[in-house]
């Protein structure tokens, strides 16, 4: 979300952040990616999204277009249009996401048995 969906937002005044909103966007793409997306097609934008990082960003930006992103705009649109600060983010030298969908699982796990009802 820090790289592929945040610049987006923030370069329209927007805090991507605000309310927990980057959490709540990750929990929904972790619930229902595979759901929305096809389970298939959803993994390829993750294994895709780990090999943009190392400066494929062709291959991330096609997936993302070849997923019904329209059902959630939010998180692909900014992806899907390439968005020049995403893109820049996701190339910054040193960035990577090896363990970061594992960290984001845990957390959002950890958020789940926390959690007071819906969050």
């Amino acid at each position: 979300m820090d790289y592929a969906v945040e610049p987006f937002y923030y370069e329209r005044g927007l805090n991507f952040y605000e309310d927990g909103q980057n959490y709540a966007l990750a929990s929904l793409l972790y619930r229902t990616g595979p759901t929305l997306f096809g389970k298939k097609g959803f993994e390829a934008l993750l294994a895709n999204f780990q090999m943009a990082i190392r400066k494929k960003l062709q291959l991330l930006l096609n997936s993302a277009r070849n997923l019904d992103w329209k059902e959630l705009p939010q998180l692909l649109g900014p992806l899907v249009y390439a968005s020049s600060e995403c893109l820049a983010a996701i190339a910054t030298p040193g960035v990577t996401t090896d363990t970061a969908f594992v960290v984001l699982q845990s957390l959002i796990s950890r958020m789940e048995v926390i959690a007071f009802g819906t969050y």
